[in-house]
This record gives structure tokens, C-alpha cells and sequence, in this order.
């Protein structure tokens, strides 16, 4: 590989290591900075909301990158389709129930 690609691509990869647990950290602090100024709900209520909204978005985070890092999403030998993506475009299909 040329070294002015590998440069790129680590600082491309230093890029993304970075942003993507800093639009998720964004994310979460607005909801609560929004959800602070919503002086109306029980502070319990808001608690519970913003518990709601973080467990589940930093547990996909960290499963999507461990699987990322364990090359689940990577094409494999033989020029088979990878599993998990295909797996989940399966599961998301409409049923029949749905389209009828």
C-alpha cells in the first residue's frame, strides 16, 4: 500500500474513532439539557426517559462496533454475501400480514 494512502486512511480511521462516540455523547447531552429545561415533567419521568433513550443507543453502538471489529460485516471467501447484514435486511422484511 502507497504511504500517502495508509496516512490517509489512519487519519481517516483516528477521524472516526473520535466523531462517532462524540455524536453519540452530543446526542445524549442535548436530550438532557432538553429534557432539563422541560421543568413540567417529574424529575423521575425525565430521568427514565433519558435512561431510555441512552441504554439502547450506546448498547447498539457498542455491539455494531464489536462485530465491525470482529469482521461480521466483511465479505467473505468465495465472494459469499456477509451473514449479519443479510440477516437483518431478513428480519426486517414486511410480512405478508403487513403488505395485505
Amino acid at each position: 500500500m502507497p504511504d500517502d494512502l495508509r496516512s490517509y486512511l489512519w487519519f481517516y480511521r483516528l477521524l472516526v474513532e473520535v466523531a462517532r462516540p462524540a455524536i453519540i455523547t452530543a446526542l445524549l447531552v442535548g436530550l438532557g439539557v432538553a429534557l432539563r429545561r422541560a421543568a413540567a415533567l417529574p424529575r423521575a419521568v425525565r430521568i427514565a426517559t433519558w435512561l431510555s433513550v441512552a441504554v439502547p443507543l450506546v448498547a447498539w453502538f457498542v455491539v455494531a462496533r464489536g462485530a465491525a471489529v470482529a469482521g461480521w460485516f466483511q465479505q467473505r471467501v468465495g465472494g459469499a454475501l456477509p451473514a449479519v447484514p443479510f440477516a437483518i435486511g431478513l428480519a426486517l422484511r414486511p410480512s405478508a400480514a403487513d403488505i395485505g
